[in-house]
Order: C-alpha cells, then sequence, then structure tokens
C-alpha cells in the first residue's frame, strides 16, 4: 500500500469534476493482458490517466472489477474518485499481486468525514473470511501542498488465492450496500 498518492494539479481537477468538464483528449486506454489500465498498459505501473466523470470515456477507464463500485461512488454519492484498482493476481509471473482499492478526494473535511462513515458501515456490514476492508485517510501529493484523500483498500485476510475466488461476490455486496444507503439518505447529504 503506498503512504501517499501523487497527483499534479487535483485543484483543477477537481473543478473540472465539479463544472462538467472533460478530460485530457490524449488520454488512451491501454490494458494489459491482466487487465491492467494504465498509462503503460503493463502489470508494473501503476501511473494512470485522471479521467473527470463527465468524460464520455470514463466507464472505459475503469477496471471491470472495481467499475460498479467505482460508478456508485460517483454517480450516487457524487464524490470525486482519482484512482482505482481491481486488483490483480499473477500466479504464474514474478509479479505481487495487488489488491482492490478506489481513492477519493473529498472537497472539505465535512465531506471526508461523510465519506469515511459511510465507508465505516459497509465495512460493518459486509463479512467475509478472506477480504478485510481498510479505510484510512492518505495525504494526496500536489506539487507544493498536500490534500486529504480517502483509501478504500480491500485486503487479504486468508491468502491472495482465497482473496480473489471472493472478490467479486464481496465487492458485489459492498456495492450493493452502498445502494441501499443512498437510498437512505437525503439528496442533501451527499451533495458536493
Amino acid at each position: 500500500m503506498s503512504e501517499k498518492n501523487q497527483m499534479t494539479n487535483l485543484d483543477a481537477f477537481c473543478r473540472t469534476w465539479d463544472n462538467a468538464g472533460t478530460s485530457a483528449s490524449e488520454a488512451t486506454i491501454l490494458r494489459s493482458e491482466f487487465g491492467n489500465i494504465n498509462l503503460q498498459g503493463s502489470p508494473l505501473s501503476q501511473a494512470s490517466w485522471n479521467i473527470v466523470r463527465s468524460d464520455p470515456r470514463f466507464s472505459e477507464f475503469l477496471e471491470d472489477g472495481i467499475k460498479e463500485l467505482v460508478l456508485v461512488l460517483t454517480d450516487d454519492f457524487k464524490w470525486i474518485t482519482y484512482s482505482s484498482c481491481e486488483g490483480h493476481f499473477y500466479p504464474d509471473e514474478d509479479i505481487p499481486p495487488r489488491r482492490r482499492s478506489v481513492s477519493i478526494a473529498p472537497r472539505s473535511l465535512q465531506e471526508a468525514a461523510r465519506i469515511a462513515g459511510v465507508l465505516q458501515f459497509v465495512k460493518d456490514t459486509v463479512r467475509s473470511e478472506h477480504v478485510e476492508f481498510l479505510i484510512r485517510a492518505i495525504p494526496i501529493v500536489d506539487e507544493s501542498r498536500h490534500h486529504l484523500g480517502i483509501e478504500l483498500d480491500l485486503l487479504p485476510k486468508s491468502g491472495w488465492a482465497n482473496y480473489f475466488d471472493n472478490l467479486h461476490a464481496v465487492t458485489t455486496e459492498a456495492t450493493d450496500t452502498l445502494r441501499m444507503v443512498r437510498q437512505r439518505l437525503s439528496v442533501d447529504s451527499v451533495k458536493p
């Protein structure tokens, strides 16, 4: 797990997100043979394009295993996501596995608290012998200043093979729980 995330010009990215702008037109989707979507189409790279939700290609830049979860966060809760990974297992390669994760850029400390509260409810609701939820604040380093980010990591509890065997079901349950929470909340409580 990273101790910080780096991003160029997060403030501009968030303004573009909130103003329904589009992302860099030169962004191309490169996918590895293992499903990794990043700047190099490689299982070894973690650098990726930052695509705003209003970009018509947004969902194409999301890896399949994390796509529905991210879309609930962005569409139902209106939160800004800036990074995600479906998790990758390379049993026949000399490459360490990658956990499933999504990173959110709160617009304020109040929104950060709401995000953490909703994600904690999901963590408390969804139980698995093989997948553990970790919710944490993490700094986003943007040139000269730090922003607060919230990461949701799904971690293995009983080995990588069991983790990946159960990851889809756990993610589906987490996504359904988020939808249920969103239905119970008033519209005002999730506005940016």
